[in-house]
């Protein structure tokens, strides 16, 4: 049985995320043949539910994961080009097309690409049913960990111990942000226009300023803090002035509770609200932690294939320089990215 929490983050008509890592060093075939896959193996006894399936209970309508050890999807691909001509920036140029379509049986896929210059990179695609960010950061260190032969550093919590209160009990105002939809809706969500797939690098000294800035009244901080309320001063400048006003909103699990069975979603995701600009830090999200026998990744990064969407959506996380600086990405309207585009180009590079 999922947890409250996950019943409202798991509609899945395309909402797995993908997370990518590319390594210039050379490897060989059978490197991934073996070790990978075998440690793959050894890591799924230990997170047993990511080799399960995913289905709706016929009772609840709800989805459950079904234990079976049927195992994860390992695709393996050829690029005919290098790494060096990779479109990092546009990732509508460079990943469209190129990564296998989600197959909704496998709720954990791996896509392992080589290319000629001997780099490869590694996909993840992850279903969020199966748990946050923080599970699967746990599932790909253990499962490097395994791979170069150490000892698992963190041991998988699989309880669903996130229950409603008793009696469960709800702000109203949570029903202006949250609805209970069918599939169908999810898959006829609007948007405003093509989203636009971007990546950013901000090196540490630019992250810094900004972090001065934020914390110029005397009250200290945090960096994540300072970059979203810069992207929130962005974001309303770049907002249509037919929108009377954008929304913020946060999911409570009695609402779930008090809105069983069924499909629940944020009004904003669906398209009904906003324009809203979801801001993700993956701060802890592992990449230089990362290897998997063949050195340690030098770029880390999230991705989707998702082509409808009714939010922008931003995600940094230290890059794999371990040097301070951030890799973001983002997901944006057209005049949300003409907008950071111009300030990035003046504030960042100074």
């Amino acid at each position: 049985m999922l947890s409250l929490f996950q019943i409202l983050i798991s509609c899945r008509a395309d909402f797995q995320s993908h997370t990518s890592t590319f390594t210039g060093n050379p490897h060989s075939s059978s490197l991934i043949d073996g070790s990978l896959k075998e440690s793959l193996a050894q890591c799924l006894r230990h997170f047993y539910p990511f080799a399960g399936r995913i289905s709706d209970n016929p009772k609840s309508g709800e989805p459950e994961i079904i234990c079976n050890n049927s195992g994860a999807l390992v695709v393996e691909a050829q690029a005919s080009i290098s790494l060096d001509e990779f479109d990092f920036y546009n990732l509508n140029k460079s990943l469209q097309g190129k990564l296998v379509s989600v197959d909704h049986h496998f709720p954990v896929q791996v896509q392992i690409t080589s290319y000629i210059c001997g780099g490869i990179s590694m996909t993840f695609t992850f279903d969020h049913a199966l748990g946050d960010a923080s599970a699967f950061s746990k599932f790909l260190v253990a499962w490097s960990e395994i791979a170069m032969k150490k000892p698992i550093s963190c041991s998988p919590d699989h309880s669903r111990s996130l229950r409603a209160r008793f009696p469960p009990t709800y702000d109203p105002s949570l029903d202006g942000e949250f609805v209970s939809c069918t599939m169908e809706e999810i898959c006829k969500i609007p948007t405003f226009s093509i989203l636009l797939k971007r990546l950013y690098y901000i090196d540490e000294s630019s992250i810094n300023r900004l972090q001065r800035l934020a914390s110029a009244n005397g009250n200290k901080r945090t960096k994540i803090e300072a970059f979203s309320a810069y992207i929130w001063k962005v974001m309303a400048n770049a907002i249509d002035k037919n929108h009377e006003c954008c929304k913020i909103g946060w999911n409570l699990i009695d609402w779930v509770e008090c809105h069983r069975p069924g499909l629940m979603i944020s009004k904003n995701v669906l398209g009904l609200g906003g324009p809203a600009l979801v801001i993700s830090s993956g701060r802890r999200f592992p990449v230089a932690e990362l290897d998997f026998g063949f050195g340690s990744p030098v770029l880390g990064t999230v991705c989707s294939t998702i082509e409808r969407l009714g939010v922008g959506y931003i995600n940094q996380r230290q890059s794999a320089g371990r040097d301070g600086s951030w890799t973001v990405s983002a997901i944006l309207w057209p005049e949300m990215w003409r907008h950071l585009n111009q300030i990035l180009i003046t504030y960042f590079s100074q």
